[in-house]
């Protein structure tokens, strides 16, 4: 499937789904949870998705109920079972790395896999910290690498980690309370800091207890429980970005995006404040933002915390004057793809001066022309490149559209609501 857009002015308003980020770790907590977990205005994506199918291979019971919105767990108390097939975590990492975790608590063999993309990702460092609680975990090329296999009891006790990516951190601390003997989280690094927060926010809320002062060491004590609860779900600051974005650029009058709450812990409502620093005329409500259009100057942007946010700032800088220098981002290299390659590629096609860095790249202002140009079957690619098609003279044909679906599914249509000449074929 392949998108076709043309330079388009923006306006109306539309409502961003549920976060992807709080939905997986709902579905993971309500897994481990005793009795029924409830929760509302979920995100329905291929990503969720996988991890839905997954956790029901640990012996979760799922009612999913897209219509409303709505899924449904029956946990399993933390008794957890051996999966009789092997988990197919598909283009999601999250549920990869989650769910090795839960895998180290079953005494059986746990094996994954996942599109080309996953088969690629590292997960040497995950594998790594379970062996150190006495798990077990191999890859199947011995490259660090998924296929791989996990296999439980974990222990407990002390171990080092190197969370380059915050799922690491994540994974370890949604098991760890189930373990029989206490553990310590030596971090040693730690990207991706506000993902963290948001399990912590989950694992208060699951009646779980974590002692931490300070992000370097995290313990949890053993033998916990996991309590059941209903959950509304806050919509997708990640998926909200490309909206808010485009409107910035391209809004006619004003555009306004339902459901963002500027409260709440997700790390990507730092687009707010990096447009806003840039000269965005953007108004938080609340539950919801008004978007005006603006004309925005290059800024130094720190990508250390929000690296989902990377490919859409770098298309903002295209169209903001001076320089925009986006730094801190060596690990935005290990996502789906190398998100900093690609979208240097890509735009360079459209006719941007862009400077790829080890660690980020440096934009300046750019007349964009429509091309044709690949989404890397990268989901946040995709949408990237859309945002830049609006802008951009002629016509952009954007390859490989059917990957937004993995956390955005009705990408589409909301772009089309707002006036966006948007096509797909």
């Amino acid at each position: 499937m392949n998108f076709v857009i043309k330079k388009s002015s923006l306006s109306g308003r539309v409502r961003i789904p549920g976060s992807k980020s709080h939905t997986i770790r709902g579905i993971i907590c309500g897994t481990l949870a005793g009795g029924r977990t409830r929760l509302e205005n979920a995100l329905f994506s291929d990503d969720t998705l996988a991890c839905m199918k997954a956790c029901m291979q640990f012996g979760a019971r799922i009612e999913a109920d897209k219509k409303n919105k709505r899924i449904t767990i029956q946990g399993t108390g933390g008794l957890l079972k051996t999966p009789d097939n092997i988990i197919d975590a598909m283009n999601s990492g999250t549920t990869l790395y989650f769910t090795m975790g839960l895998a180290s608590l079953v005494e059986g063999w746990t094996f994954f896999t996942g599109d080309h993309q996953i088969r690629n990702r590292p997960a040497g460092e995950m594998m790594k910290a379970l062996r150190s609680l006495k798990a077990k975990a191999f890859s199947t090329r011995g490259n660090d690498k998924a296929p791989l296999a996990v296999q439980g009891r974990a222990r407990g006790g002390d171990v080092s980690l190197r969370a380059k990516s915050s799922q690491y951190l994540s994974s370890l601390l949604l098991s760890a309370p189930l373990f029989p003997r206490r553990t310590r989280i030596n971090v040693l690094l730690l990207n991706e800091k506000p993902y963290v927060d948001m399990t912590l926010l989950w694992l208060k809320r699951s009646g779980i207890t974590v002692i931490h002062k300070s992000e370097k060491l995290f313990e949890i004590p053993p033998k916990q429980r996991y309590r059941p609860r209903a959950f509304k779900i806050p919509s997708d600051f990640s998926s909200a970005a490309f909206f808010i974005v485009s409107s910035t650029l391209f809004a006619e009058g004003h555009v306004i995006i339902e459901g963002p709450d500027i409260r709440d812990v997700q790390g990507d409502k730092a687009i707010i404040s990096s447009l806003t620093k840039m000269g965005a005329h953007i108004k938080t409500e609340k539950n919801r933002l008004i978007i005006r259009k603006s004309s925005l100057r290059g800024i130094p942007i720190d990508i250390r915390d929000t690296p989902d946010l990377f490919p859409v700032l770098a298309v903002a800088g295209c169209f903001a004057e001076g320089e925009t220098v986006i730094y801190n981002g060596e690990h935005v290299r290990e996502k789906e793809t190398d998100r900093i390659s690609a979208m240097a590629g890509e735009l360079k096609k459209m006719g941007a001066s862009v400077k790829e860095t080890p660690d980020g790249m440096i934009i300046r202002k750019s007349r964009l022309s429509g091309s044709l140009v690949s989404g890397h079957g990268d989901h946040r690619i995709v949408m990237s490149l859309a945002v830049a098609g609006l802008g951009s003279h002629g016509q952009t044909v954007i390859k490989g559209a059917e990957a937004a679906s993995v956390t955005f599914p009705n990408f589409f249509d909301l772009m089309k609501s707002l006036k966006a000449k948007i096509k797909i074929f």
